[in-house]
């Protein structure tokens, strides 16, 4: 199954015009003032990030929430914690999902055939997988999948004309959330299908801890460049909060504690860092400064990359 390149990902969500595959999946506020000192150590497990030259070859690293420690763990995309911080899921270079051990071992394919797919999503009891995917000789909008942790009962959970990307599964159990043309929520039967915003290209939605709130990314146009900020808005579609005024930030995660949201920051010649700051859109602080491209990926509480 072919991996999405993050270019790609962007395109394919704003304009939803990528080439179709031909066969089919298979079951196996102001801008704050940013600040450099080092974040406030919490206990808030560790950040998963993938990094790389932007090239294709990135890597899953972890790293401290104060930006200390920094781990590499192996050539990967879109990577994801289990719940009970034994696994992880992620998409390889090889065009499928992966399931592997925290240690590396036991690695095997989640999915198994040509397509694309990316950015998995744990169900909260660690039971099943949602997936953003895209199949069938004239599919040319991504839709969300679903399968058991162990490879089986793959079924479609959406069938939006506008597409659906980059999944999220709610604290509870109860909804998914997910991108495009605005922020949707979908039980996982695939029924009550409902939108929080609309009108814009939001996408990369992430839950509250209690989840109350959901923040993501507001895709918008200044001439003919794409920009990017971090809104936030409660569950029930109010209280919508602009959090980022640079056009430069995306992918929101947040912390297990709930005192933090990480997202990733573009800076100069195309480079990225993961940064973090509070919920509100105060005290931000950079937590990588790798010269290449750095996003977030997952924060679980726990996990066996300590």
């Amino acid at each position: 199954m072919r991996v999405v390149g993050r270019a790609a990902l962007f395109a394919a969500v704003v304009a939803a015009t990528v080439l179709a595959s031909v066969a089919p999946i298979r079951a196996s506020g102001r801008a704050p003032t940013e600040s450099l000192r080092s974040a406030t150590a919490v206990a808030n497990g560790r950040i998963t990030f993938v990094a790389g030259p932007g090239d294709g070859i990135l890597h899953m690293k972890t790293i401290d929430p104060d930006g200390h420690g920094p781990k590499k763990r192996l050539r990967a995309w879109f990577a994801a914690w289990s719940p009970d911080g034994e696994r992880f899921v992620f998409a390889a270079g090889d065009q499928d999902l992966w399931i592997v051990r925290a240690d590396g071992t036991h690695r095997r394919h989640l999915t198994n055939g040509p397509g694309w797919v990316y950015s998995p999503s744990w169900s909260p009891d660690g039971g099943r997988v949602v997936f953003a995917g895209r199949t069938g000789q004239f599919a040319k909008r991504f839709q969300l999948y679903l399968i058991g942790s162990h490879g089986s009962g793959l079924r479609r959970i959406t069938h939006s004309r506008s597409g659906a990307g980059q999944p999220a599964w709610s604290p509870d159990g109860r909804w998914i959330a997910y991108g495009g043309r605005g922020i949707s929520l979908v039980r996982p039967n695939g029924t009550g299908t409902h939108s929080v915003t609309r009108r814009h290209v939001d996408f990369s939605p992430t839950w509250s801890p209690d989840g109350s709130r959901i923040a993501f990314t507001r895709t918008f146009h200044r001439g003919v460049r794409y920009l990017t900020d971090i809104w936030v808005v409660d569950a029930d579609g109010t209280g919508l909060t602009r959090l980022t005024n640079d056009g430069k930030s995306s992918t929101p995660l947040w912390s297990p504690d709930g005192s933090l949201i990480a997202f990733e920051r573009w800076k100069s010649q195309g480079n990225q860092d993961v940064y973090t700051m509070r919920p509100d859109g105060s005290d931000v602080t950079r937590v990588t400064g790798g010269p290449y491209v750095e996003f977030p990926t997952s924060w679980p509480a726990v996990h066996g990359a300590a």
